[in-house]
């Protein structure tokens, strides 16, 4: 069934009040951070305004977003590059709050941008949305709720009065692109699933736009660029919510939380909803779960789906046993036996759970927390995962906005609450509970806000609000705590793309539940210290923690005449993948200053290590490759030396200084590096496959395909897969040292 005027989200009576003080989309300066809370020494979080005047209309595109006019506004998120989107609902459009500013060819087909300004990038025109792409602010958008951006820079937009899912096209693709499309154009809108003949969807996949939506509320989409559709009603027996899969590729028997292999490109599946059972804190099958209203999704590091909504609806209060109606629910995609995330018991995969909600204990400022089994929820709608998996919640009836962590944080730890939370209990980061608006400027608990009805993460400490009755978007600004140096720590990764932390460094997940086009081939370490970039050999990039995702081949459609054999971070925000032609691909801050494909290599390229301004790359016969400002100081080839194993790894100490180590372990300096130590006289049960260092070369480690590690110089031994006696399912293929902060 079509969802009618009648079942959108109501519309906000709105209170209006005056601006004290608004700030640019860049955030706030450091002179505006406040006192840190009691047992803390990190400030809290601090909360402006950059969106909406406070006036209900459309005004304001192409000047300051500060000055622009908001109508009833439901979703929001971020894309790559920083810009902000907004679903300015009952205008029918959906918005950008741009992060620079931009002289030709910008973001989603934008002539030319202003940073902190906004624009229309879809909506508001007059043409019917279809199967053919065409121009996205020359499309009529009907009530676009929920946004949520790919890897690639897509938006992807529920439209609830379409009722459909829409692609706002970023990059350009053209031949197999995401979702079954055969081209994209920045600027263009296509319709990827709804607005066809045939039925709701079901267990059975068939192409997304061949079936009826009822009501697509909110969106969120996973690292493989899968979408999940909240439907916020009309499934099943009690006509309520659902959970709706859409297929960014076939996936084969790597699909996720359970849908069927024979999912192909563009396929939608029924995830969960429509059931007979309603989810509880017991785990039951996903596929005969029974919702109420739906209004938010977001997936998590942890590859799991997180939904907030009502418990299931009826004729009968019997069939609501209750006293809230809000609740969050977990969506499983693999099992956990022990520590899971939030609280919950032990899951398996493809289940539901109650997480939080259904109880009678309201936050308060004056209550630190609330368990999450005793937490009135005061009507939950969006909902947003950071990089760990910590979750902020849209609480509307609350006027207030909640964090949920993903396991316990002491104190300075979580940037949203520096003064710590207990894992299984929730607290306030924004808002008294006072319907209002004020505390632009101070910390955000210290706020009114009124009707928040959706919230996006951009990193650990850093959200954008939806303050829907005041008719302004608010910006939540933390500080992060700085990382300990010591003791130092590393991780190695898998083919498959399990991570396995040691010493300092922590897990911030994998790529175990996507279906992986190819093997995991390279690990880079984001340079705070507190995530990191894996690599797959046909190009694609996974980002975890606080790394950010700049991009991938996958995502640029860039298909590399031979396979990607590492990568190497540059900066926060930048990274490059080499291949074993030696191309090499910048992305985000990243530089290629060069590469070796228009050379005769005697050997494949094998790795790449960078430099400040610029980087190395080493083949297998031991031959190395300087650009930038890496010097070149010898290598194997230039020496004579011909090692009795293939070189597998290079590591740069400075722009003067790099190692080379070989399957067996053997380890030669080149430049200021030095060497202090190998394995050859060790029988090793697995080869050598890869080598990291320390920030001036005082240590390194390498790492044995059976996940073996071997430490040398000034990193100390921090464990292995052996000494913990953990046999991977595939091997080990990477290993990178956990760095101190830049």
């Amino acid at each position: 069934m079509h969802a009618s005027t009648g079942t959108r989200r109501r519309r906000v009576v709105t209170a209006l009040v005056a601006i004290a003080s608004l700030a640019p989309i860049a955030g706030v300066a450091s002179g505006a951070l406040v006192a840190p809370p009691a047992g803390a020494s990190l400030p809290l979080p601090v909360i402006t305004t950059v969106a909406g005047n406070g006036t209900y209309g459309s005004s304001g595109n192409g000047g300051p977003a500060t000055s622009a006019e908001i109508s009833d506004a439901f979703g929001i998120t971020t894309d790559p590059s920083g810009n902000v989107l907004l679903a300015d609902s009952a205008n029918g459009t959906v918005r950008m709050v741009a992060a620079t500013t931009c002289a030709s060819s910008c973001a989603y087909g934008l002539p030319a941008t202003v940073a902190g300004d906004v624009y229309v990038v879809a909506g508001g025109g007059s043409s019917t949305p279809s199967t053919t792409p065409q121009a996205a602010t020359q499309v009529a958008l009907q009530f676009p709720d929920g946004l949520a951006v790919t890897s690639g820079g897509d938006v992807v937009i529920a439209d609830q009065g379409g009722p459909a899912v829409d692609l706002l096209e970023e990059h350009a693709c053209s031949g197999s692109c995401p979702y079954g499309l055969t081209s994209e154009t920045p600027g263009d809108l296509v319709v990827l699933a709804g607005l066809g003949t045939g039925s709701l969807p079901s267990s059975t996949p068939a192409p997304g736009t061949s079936l009826t939506l009822n009501s697509p509320t909110a969106v969120t989409v996973d690292p493989a660029g899968d979408i999940v559709d909240a439907e916020y009603q009309g499934y099943g027996q009690n006509f309520g919510g659902a959970l709706v899969f859409i297929a960014a590729g076939s996936c084969g028997s790597g699909c996720p939380w359970g849908v069927p292999s024979s999912t192909a490109a563009g396929d939608a599946v029924l995830l969960a909803g429509g059931g007979a059972t309603m989810p509880s804190s017991t785990p039951t099958p996903a596929a005969g779960a029974m919702f109420g209203f739906l209004n938010g999704v977001t997936d998590t590091p942890q590859g799991n789906l997180v939904v907030s909504g009502a418990s299931a609806l009826g004729p009968s209060t019997a069939r609501i046993p209750f006293p809230s109606f809000s609740f969050l629910f977990l969506v499983s995609g693999s099992p956990c036996a022990s520590s899971c995330p939030y609280g919950a018991p032990s899951f398996g995969a493809n289940q539901v759970l109650t997480v939080a909600g259904g109880g009678a204990t309201a936050l308060a400022t004056a209550t630190p927390s609330v368990a999450l089994g005793s937490w009135n929820m005061d009507r939950a709608y969006g909902v947003a995962s950071d990089p760990a998996g910590n979750l902020l919640v849209a609480l509307d009836a609350g006027n207030t906005v909640a964090e949920v962590p993903v396991s316990s944080c002491p104190p300075d730890t979580c940037p949203m609450v520096p003064g710590g939370i207990a894992s299984g209990t929730a607290a306030l980061v924004a808002g008294t509970g006072a319907a209002g608006f004020s505390g632009d400027g101070g910390p955000a608990i210290d706020a009114e806000l009124q009707g928040p009805t959706a919230i996006a993460t951009s990193g650990y400490a850093h959200a954008y609000i939806v303050d829907t009755a005041n008719l302004r978007v608010r910006e939540l600004v933390g500080t992060l705590p700085p990382p300990p140096v010591s003791p130092l720590g590393y991780w190695v990764a898998t083919a498959a793309g399990d991570v396995y932390p040691f010493g300092s460094a922590s897990s911030y997940g994998g790529t175990t539940s996507l279906h992986l086009n190819g093997p995991i081939v390279g690990m880079a370490p984001e340079l705070g210290g507190m995530g990191y970039w894996l690599a797959g050999s046909d190009g694609g990039v996974f980002a975890f923690g606080s790394a950010r995702f700049e991009g991938s081949l996958v995502s640029k459609a860039i298909h590399p005449a031979t396979p990607v054999v590492g990568i190497a971070s540059t900066s926060l925000t930048g990274y490059l993948l080499a291949t074993s032609s030696g191309d090499v691909y910048p992305f985000g801050t990243a530089t290629s200053y060069g590469t070796t494909t228009g050379l005769h290599l005697n050997e494949p390229i094998v790795s790449v290590a960078s430099v400040s301004g610029g980087y190395y790359l080493a083949a297998s016969d031991g031959g190395v490759f300087a650009f930038g400002s890496a010097r070149f100081e010898g290598s194997l080839v230039s020496r004579g030396i011909h090692p009795s194993s293939p070189v597998v790894a290079i590591t740069a100490t400075s722009t003067d200084g790099y190692l080379l180590s070989t399957a067996n372990g053997q380890v030669y300096a080149f430049g200021s590096a030095v060497d202090h130590g190998n394995t050859t006289a060790l029988r090793l049960d697995g080869p050598i496959v890869g080598m990291a260092s320390i920030g001036g070369g005082s240590g390194y480690v390498m790492a044995g395909s059976d996940g073996g590690v071997f430490a040398f110089g000034s990193l100390p031994f921090r464990g292995s897969l052996v000494s913990e006696a953990i046999k991977p399912a595939t091997p080990v293929t990477a290993v990178a040292v956990r760095l101190p902060p830049v």
